[in-house]
């Protein structure tokens, strides 16, 4: 059975929740509660490292895992005001998920030949097996670089740098919609 809570319940936990002290601690129901989501979602943040800072002390004589968490209110409003957006455009660029600008883009892994400093081309482009044959090389090696500095250099293969630089280009010519 599930209990809810009525309007008034509600206003009387969220007014408790926020007379708390910065340095006041909560329970993760409680957190999750504050920011609105279950406690299986706050536990995943918590998980990959998403959330809010939490509190972990280490209980004599057990394992660790399962140890017991609490939040700091103070950390929890800060996680919470870092994560106010003005629109769904800014929160795609906050989760990495669009950009505005190619030096957005996360550095990217290119093979570049060793003995002329060329590039090969781009790591995620190369098949499981040729990738494999190339490792470890001495002729090659795998730098991590943004896309304009690696349109910029010379490559081995000036049809793939074209391709690249074609697929770039129009990427920024793109409208936002």
């Amino acid at each position: 059975m599930t209990n809810t809570l009525s309007q008034a319940d509600l206003r009387s936990h969220f007014r408790y929740l926020y007379d708390l002290p910065n340095k006041a601690t909560m329970t993760p129901t409680e957190t999750a509660f504050l920011l609105g989501v279950s406690e299986k979602k706050l536990s995943r943040l918590r998980s990959a490292g998403g959330g809010p800072p939490y509190l972990q002390y280490a209980e004599a004589g057990s394992e660790a895992r399962n140890q017991s968490v609490l939040y700091r209110f103070g950390d929890v409003i800060a996680y919470q005001d870092s994560s106010l957006v003005a629109s769904t455009m800014d929160a795609a660029i906050q989760r990495g998920l669009a950009f505005i600008a190619t030096t957005d883009i996360d550095d990217q892994p290119f093979f570049i030949e060793i003995s002329t400093g060329k590039v090969l081309t781009h790591g995620y482009a190369m098949s499981p097996d040729d990738l494999y044959d190339m490792h470890p090389s001495t002729l090659y090696q795998l730098v991590w670089m943004g896309w304009a500095d690696a349109l910029s250099k010379s490559w081995t293969n000036t049809d793939k740098l074209a391709s690249y630089s074609d697929k770039h280009t129009s990427l920024l010519k793109k409208e936002p919609s």
